[in-house]
């Protein structure tokens, strides 16, 4: 097993702690914060695997804190449901998208069947 500096540990932790921050404050923003500093200081494979472990330990305990408000969670199945079903197809099948996500001029483009790039419109 490799020892992580302590120095780089701190930095990770007062990240982390920071991303939790922002989230207790406005409910989103704890993985937009964290899992980029982490990726960073550990690389990109190892912030997911980092913040896949951490983040539903934060989401529980905030969903925890506010179980008294389960009656909005009955008006809110429709969406955790949608929400669910694109999870799901978008982990099975993610390379389906003819979107390579190049960005070009502000804009996702992809290669049509010419071969040319461009536009999705414009294929």
């Amino acid at each position: 097993m490799t020892s992580i500096d302590p120095g780089l540990l701190a930095l990770l932790v007062a990240f982390v702690l920071a991303g939790a921050m922002v989230n207790g404050l406005i409910g989103l923003g704890f993985s937009l914060i964290a899992v980029n500093i982490i990726a960073v200081a550990l690389g990109t494979k190892e912030a997911i695997i980092v913040m896949s472990i951490v983040s539903p330990v934060t989401s529980g305990y905030q969903l925890w804190l506010n179980r008294s408000a389960a009656p909005l969670w009955i008006r809110l199945r429709p969406v955790i449901a949608g929400a669910f079903l694109g999870s799901l197809h978008s982990a099975r099948s993610p390379s389906s998208s003819s979107w390579t996500g190049s960005a070009r001029n502000g804009r996702r483009w992809r290669q049509g069947a010419s071969g040319r790039w461009g536009p999705p419109w414009a294929s």
